[in-house]
């Protein structure tokens, strides 16, 4: 877990029914953006979308991930844009439970 963080999470932020109005009221500590914003941002590069979210989200203490970073460029313009984390193709791809302990722990647990 994030350091400060209570394990409270804003999901797949930006699409459904997640609404700017309501972040302050919820028991949330953790804003996760939906891929759309990446995706939308290499269609329109000079978008300040996501930098404006990151710092209203900082603005009410929440940090901040951001979902579908397949390549370098996208994960650069994350980590400018003061993304706390990323996650994505780019890193890694979904693994089964005993291949991921593998990579992260060195063997078997």
């Amino acid at each position: 877990m994030m350091q400060g963080c209570t394990g409270s999470a804003v999901d797949d932020f930006g699409t459904g029914y997640s609404t700017l109005a309501t972040l302050e009221q919820l028991p949330v500590d953790v804003l996760k953006l939906d891929k759309g914003f990446v995706d939308s941002w290499q269609l329109r590069p000079d978008s300040r979308m996501i930098w404006d979210i990151v710092e209203m989200a900082r603005h009410i203490g929440m940090l901040v991930v951001i979902e579908g970073v397949e390549n370098a460029a996208q994960a650069e313009m994350t980590r400018r844009a003061g993304c706390d984390v990323a996650q994505g193709y780019y890193y890694a791809r979904p693994l089964p439970v005993q291949e991921y302990e593998a990579l992260v722990y060195g063997g078997d647990s």
